[in-house]
């Protein structure tokens, strides 16, 4: 089963803090901030990847080779629950 971006955000986030012995107002509040951490890295890296494949896709005409790259990034993409 593919869990979303926040799934995975929130699973982080509590494992991350696991061992913290904050009062729990504290960890809920450092929880939260790192799961808004883990979602902006995670967009950050979707863009990437989504930019990456759009400079391949328009180097295919020129080199045919690259199907192996396109076909790398797209099932990355997948992965990441993009288009």
């Amino acid at each position: 089963m593919n869990k979303t971006p926040e799934q995975l955000a929130k699973k982080w986030a509590i494992d991350w803090h696991k061992d913290c012995d904050y009062p729990d107002a504290i960890l809920e509040i450092r929880q939260e901030a790192t799961k808004h951490i883990f979602l902006a890295g995670y967009k950050a890296a979707q863009a990437i990847v989504e930019e990456e494949l759009q400079a391949v896709q328009a180097q295919r005409v020129e080199h045919p080779g690259l199907g192996s790259a396109e076909y790398a990034l797209k099932s990355v993409l997948a992965k990441m629950g993009s288009k």
